[in-house]
């Protein structure tokens, strides 16, 4: 989801990202007003979806140096 009020996240440390979104999260419980919590949901979306990007990528990496650090332990003779 794309929100033009959303600065570039990749310049966001992980531990930035995840006090953003705690940020978020509470300011959605502390407003009775729908209008506005819709707005925070859909910023929340943009930052969740980065976070989710952002594991995936993690996972994908250490996936790949698992593969290729398992050549370097067999020994075939």
């Amino acid at each position: 989801m794309f929100n033009p009020l959303v600065g570039d996240l990749s310049s966001l440390t992980d531990h930035e990202l995840h006090e953003k979104l705690m940020g978020l999260r509470k300011r959605y419980f502390q407003t009775s007003n729908p209008d506005v919590q819709l707005q925070v949901v859909n910023t929340l979306n943009v930052y969740e979806d980065e976070e989710i990007l952002r594991r995936d990528r993690a996972m994908q990496k250490s996936k790949d140096s698992d593969e290729d650090g398992l050549d370097g332990l067999i020994k075939v003779s």
